[in-house]
């Protein structure tokens, strides 16, 4: 006779996000500086906040919801170089429940999230192109 399967911890309160520090550092201090980045000023942390907000906000325009994996393509930016880019949309989408897959630096063709035939690598990824449209206030 096999054992019963253990069952999963019923969360009582919600679970905490990721960016819910940077939320609220943004409202307790919002010019202190959140990331310093090599030979530019630092990015406060409600220039931070309001960036992740936006991001996540595009996602959910895109059809991204949450529980989704973005297989995640940037598209140049120079606003921010490629690494740095990467950190925000990870955080934006963390934001509001999506996973992001990084499929531009990682060696993964960017056509390989297009492709009509699902892959272990992009089997259950919704593919989406970031431009430097997502890290700006609609």
């Amino acid at each position: 006779m096999r054992a019963a399967p253990a069952r999963a911890a019923t969360p009582t309160a919600r679970t905490m996000n990721i960016t819910d520090t940077i939320r609220a550092h943004a409202t307790t201090m919002p010019d202190a500086p959140a990331i310093q980045r090599a030979a530019r000023r630092a990015l406060s942390c409600a220039a931070l906040d309001r960036i992740l907000d936006a991001i996540g906000r595009r996602a959910l325009e895109a059809g991204l919801g949450p529980g989704d994996v973005a297989g995640v393509s940037l598209q140049r930016n120079r606003d921010f170089g490629e690494a740095f880019a990467t950190l925000l949309v990870t955080l934006g989408l963390a934001r509001v429940g999506i996973v992001a897959k990084d499929m531009s630096g990682s060696g993964t063709p960017v056509a390989a999230c297009f492709q009509t035939e699902e892959t272990p690598v992009t089997a259950g990824v919704r593919p989406v192109i970031v431009d430097r449209l997502w890290f700006h206030d609609a």
